[in-house]
């Protein structure tokens, strides 16, 4: 092999082993633990029951990044509100009473109108509205 070729090769192979160690960085996600929960996996006569690496809660940060970890959320709600929920706290109480109350013959302008409570949409609180609001309560009620 001539001797210019070979140096050229040597001069390449350092150069393809030098260019990438300054441009890449390389990234270690290895901060686990090992965590009991989860469900169970069988195969071959054995069973594993349990979770394997699920990350540590909280924010981990270094070199200019930052990783938010944790648990899957269980379910949410999402979408409007309860009917009959006027407080929005989830159930349909003696406070979703007292704010129907509030409303109870306002209409649109008035500033005890709530739209919430306006539950057949003509624009003011009456008694088709508390027959309504009461059938929320009741279907509430028996849940």
């Amino acid at each position: 092999m001539n001797q210019k070729r070979l140096y050229r090769i040597i001069v390449a192979l350092a150069l393809m082993s030098w260019v990438p160690a300054t441009l890449a960085q390389s990234f270690d996600f290895s901060w686990y633990t090992i965590d009991g929960g989860g469900g169970t996996s069988a195969g071959s006569g054995f069973t594993v029951t349990g979770t394997i690496g699920q990350p540590d809660t909280g924010v981990m940060t270094g070199s200019g990044f930052e990783v938010q970890v944790g648990f899957w959320p269980g379910p949410q709600f999402v979408g409007p509100p309860m009917p009959g929920d006027l407080d929005g706290n989830g159930d349909i109480g003696l406070d979703d009473y007292n704010a129907f109350l509030a409303a109870y013959g306002s209409g649109v302008g008035d500033p005890n109108y709530n739209p919430s409570a306006d539950f057949d949409g003509d624009n003011f609180i009456g008694m088709t509205d508390f027959a309504i609001w009461y059938s929320h309560y009741l279907a509430f009620a028996s849940s």
